[in-house]
């Protein structure tokens, strides 16, 4: 089995990848299938899209910025509720769950 070398992802990847990210910055965190269907799509390892993906949030995301409002919002301390368990947009179902 050939190594690859270490470098840039091909950049309709990164695009593909980028897309996804920009459609889903509030919570940037595929589910499994997701990630298969990016790998599937992209050509790429799932681990190059789980890696893509920690990057990216570390580099990229910052979520304390984005949901101060949902720890300071005292009116509505589910939302609270549903951060502490790791969900801070209860309300956000998407497809893959229903």
């Amino acid at each position: 089995m050939k190594k690859r070398k270490k470098g840039k992802l091909p950049k309709e990847a990164r695009q593909q990848l980028l897309d996804w990210w920009s459609r889903h910055y509030k919570w940037p965190y595929p589910s499994e299938s997701q990630k298969l269907a990016l790998a599937e799509s992209t050509g790429l390892d799932q681990k190059q899209i789980n890696n893509w993906f920690i990057n990216q949030r570390k580099r990229h995301w910052k979520p304390s910025e984005d949901m101060q409002f949902v720890v300071m919002d005292a009116g509505h301390p589910h939302y609270y509720m549903d951060n502490v368990l790791g969900n801070p947009f209860p309300m956000d179902i998407s497809p893959t769950l229903l």
